[in-house]
C-alpha cells in the first residue's frame, strides 16, 4: 500500500512541474524537486501552493482513502548555497522548520539564526 501512494504522490507532484523541472524520491517519503527559472519569490510560492494544493485531496488505494501532510522546505540558488549539498542541506533545514510549523506549509531557509520565544 505505501508503494501505491508513493506511485500516485510522485504523479500529483508531477503535475505540478514543467518538463525542464527536475522530480526525485530521496528516500522514504521525501522527494526533491529542482525548479530552474524562478524568479521571484512570489513565483515559488504559487509553486508551493499548487503542490500543497494537489495533496490535500484524499490518496484512494482500494479499498483505504488516506489523507497526508505536506511540508515543503526550500532553498534558493545562489542565495542559499552555491552547489547541490549546501542547497540540500539548507532545504532540509527549512523542512524542519516547516514540519514544526505544522501540515501543509512551507518555509524558506534563512540564514539567521532563530530568535526563542522567551517564556
Amino acid at each position: 500500500m505505501g508503494d501505491q501512494l508513493l506511485r500516485q504522490v510522485s504523479q500529483r507532484l508531477a503535475r505540478c512541474l514543467r518538463s525542464e523541472d527536475l522530480l526525485v524520491r530521496w528516500g522514504g517519503d521525501e522527494f526533491i524537486l529542482v525548479i530552474s527559472r524562478l524568479t521571484t519569490s512570489s513565483s515559488v510560492v504559487q509553486t508551493c501552493n499548487r503542490i500543497i494544493a494537489s495533496l490535500q485531496p484524499t490518496f484512494s488505494i482500494h479499498p483505504h482513502h488516506l489523507t497526508i501532510g505536506t511540508s515543503i522546505g526550500i532553498a534558493l540558488y545562489p542565495q542559499d548555497g552555491p552547489d547541490p549539498t549546501t542547497l540540500l542541506r539548507h532545504a532540509d533545514q527549512a523542512l524542519y522548520k516547516a514540519k514544526k510549523q505544522g501540515r501543509s506549509t512551507y518555509h524558506f531557509y534563512s540564514a539567521a539564526p532563530p530568535i526563542e520565544d522567551e517564556i
